[in-house]
């Protein structure tokens, strides 16, 4: 990971849970996002990415039951620090 002042940084997710299904709507508030490309869940990949400066929204991908790091990685390769999400 680059310089973290230099890559994308989360705040937090919204909702903070989810069912393990995944197809739910999440959006993630933060700083440095406009160029976010992909965001993972406990290393599955959400689909739907749409990246604003302060905002990513996507959709969750199946998980099974658990708490996991999600993580937005942006088009240079940064990658964010984690916030949790829990699967149910």
């Amino acid at each position: 990971m680059t310089d973290p002042r230099s890559g994308p940084h989360l705040d937090s997710i919204t909702p903070k849970s989810g069912g393990t299904g995944g197809g739910e709507k999440a959006t993630l508030q933060g700083s440095l996002l406009s160029h976010v490309v992909t965001v993972t869940f406990g290393g599955s990949a959400a689909t739907g990415v749409s990246a604003t400066i302060n905002q990513v929204d996507c959709t969750t991908p199946a998980h099974p039951a658990g708490v996991v790091k999600v993580t937005a990685t942006d088009d240079q390769g940064n990658v964010s620090n984690p916030v949790e999400y829990t699967y149910k």
